[in-house]
């Protein structure tokens, strides 16, 4: 049996992160028996088969002989009776979804940008947005926390030391200017544009991190590389070497949870 899902992208239809159209095919074979040959002519394609396991029919009893009476079943070792009766059919089915409500970035937004009792204010200020959405742990660090494992030499480490420096400062840059453009929006977090400048922001520190990801891994050894491939902390860093920068946008139209 094969099925086939059918899934456009939700931004080509015009319905963004907040809904999706699959289209499924239940059973592609048996339509093209039925397309091919004709609903009189199937040859069974797509459909179970179930050969008959009964050789023998018990028709009656012989007392003079003391013997059963048998008869032969001509379907023996054939499918098609069953076949014919518990049939798979062919089937299109339409799945549309579509969210009504605020989108789910806005959602994630109101959470982490949500007053606080201990927030002792009526409305966040630049320094708490900040803080709010920057995250503190930075993901080329990861490479320093395993340098024994990965025997990295005291060059190395320097030269991994300025690459994570050189992400932090430029994710700060970034961090900085939604800061500010949330701090003018006066507690709300709401509509189109802020979802779309939020979403930026996120794309604009993927780019910026796996740059600075690609130099870090590029001064590994062949031996390094393969050796972190053993280390659980880096698994798939090697992956980032083949997603390109112009794929960013489609990666993660998904709705973001947080800058990365």
């Amino acid at each position: 049996m094969l099925n086939l899902p059918i899934s456009p992208e939700g931004y080509r239809l015009g319905l963004g992160d907040r809904g999706s159209v699959q289209l499924l095919v239940n059973n592609v074979l048996s339509g093209l028996d039925q397309t091919l040959h004709g609903s009189n002519r199937l040859h069974g394609w797509g459909q179970f088969a179930f050969a008959d396991p009964t050789l023998l029919t018990v028709r009656g009893f012989d007392p003079t002989t003391s013997r059963f009476k048998y008869t032969v079943n001509p379907l023996f070792g054939s499918s098609a009776q069953f076949r014919n009766t518990f049939r798979s059919p062919f089937m299109l089915t339409l799945d549309a979804r579509i969210e009504v409500g605020p989108d789910r970035e806005t959602q994630f937004l109101d959470a982490l940008l949500r007053l606080r009792p201990a927030d002792g204010t009526s409305q966040l200020t630049f320094p708490q947005i900040k803080a709010r959405i920057a995250r503190g742990f930075n993901p080329i660090d990861q490479l320093l926390l395993v340098k024994d494992s990965l025997k990295l030499s005291t060059g190395q480490v320097d030269t991994i030391k300025g690459i994570a420096q050189k992400f932090a400062v430029t994710r700060d840059s970034i961090v900085t200017s939604i800061a500010r453009y949330l701090e003018s929006r006066h507690g709300d977090y709401h509509g189109e544009d802020v979802r779309q400048r939020c979403h930026a922001a996120g794309i604009a520190s993927y780019r910026a991190y796996l740059g600075q990801a690609r130099l870090a891994i590029a001064a590994l050894t062949a031996e390094q590389r393969e050796r972190s491939k053993t280390v659980p902390q880096l698994q798939g860093i090697l992956s980032i070497e083949q997603i390109k920068d112009a794929g960013l946008s489609s990666m993660f139209r998904s709705p973001l949870a947080a800058l990365p």
